[in-house]
């Protein structure tokens, strides 16, 4: 198993805070197998045992993929330390709707996990978005936790039992304000620009898709798209802001630059319709 920022966390176990944590890391104990050999030169024997205890619980949940046992436990932005060790294993998601009125619903789903893009869309193939939900380990979104999740059990009817990682909490906790198209200009992304829309014009897109425009399920999908795959790069930045102030150095995953085009959301829409 590598060594990760989660693997080097102590913080938590019960009875270690982060200032435990960095004790820790200060006196030369800097994973949890040094915690096995050295831990008891720093702590009662107590505690020392108590830890070694949650370690072997780590560990499984660790190696099971369950990401929701870490983010149970963590605090705020240490949150983050869970992105990177899931990395490989990650769902980005966003919801677009036709308002947010208790009644409305689901008009497009789109997700990235693995390097791939999925896109499901009412009346086309949304009911193949419940095969997704199906071995997810972490779910990232933004503002999902009050918007996303809600709408898609609501919806659909199904209960994303995934370990969630918020990414606008954990942004909040580090100063970051604003919604996503604010904090996605901050990134720096040459895919997102200011002229590509809101949620009032994905609501319009669905009504144009709707009234026969063939135009308008390309742009929602275009638009959908760059609102779940901003959220990589989103992560990348919260995890780096997160760990600055650690005593030593933190590698940063690298994340590609992953963008659809108009082109290729038309392919996507013509495809789906085949499909069916």
């Amino acid at each position: 198993m590598s060594t990760t920022m989660l693997n080097r966390s102590f913080c938590h176990f019960d009875g270690l805070s982060e200032s435990a944590e960095v004790m820790l890391w200060k006196n030369g104990v800097h994973d949890w197998c040094m915690f096995e050999k050295r831990g008891h030169q720093f702590l009662s024997q107590s505690k020392y045992e108590s830890v070694v205890a949650q370690i072997r619980f780590a560990r499984v949940a660790l190696s099971s993929g369950l990401a929701a046992w870490f983010l149970d436990r963590l605090k705020s932005a240490t949150k983050m330390r869970v992105w990177q060790a899931f990395l490989e294993d990650a769902t980005y998601l966003d919801v677009e709707t036709t308002g947010l009125g208790p009644k409305d619903v689901i008009t497009s789903i789109v997700t990235l996990r693995h390097g791939k893009v999925a896109c499901f869309v009412r009346g086309i193939n949304l009911e193949a978005f419940l095969a997704q939900v199906r071995g997810m380990s972490l779910l990232v979104t933004f503002n999902g936790a009050a918007f996303d999740i809600p709408v898609i059990r609501r919806d659909l009817g199904v209960s994303i039992q995934a370990g969630h990682l918020d990414l606008m909490h954990v942004g909040r906790s580090l100063g970051w304000r604003g919604g996503l198209k604010q904090i996605e200009a901050t990134l720096n992304l040459p895919w997102c620009t200011s002229g590509r829309g809101d949620g009032s014009d994905a609501v319009k897109w669905w009504r144009d898709h709707q009234l026969g425009d063939h135009t308008a399920l390309p742009k929602l999908l275009k638009y959908n798209s760059d609102d779940t795959l901003v959220l990589e790069h989103l992560a990348r930045a919260l995890f780096k802001d997160s760990t600055s102030h650690l005593p030593s150095p933190i590698a940063v995953p690298r994340i590609p630059n992953r963008s659809l085009t108009i082109e290729q959301t038309q392919g996507i829409v013509s495809n789906l319709s085949q499909d069916q």
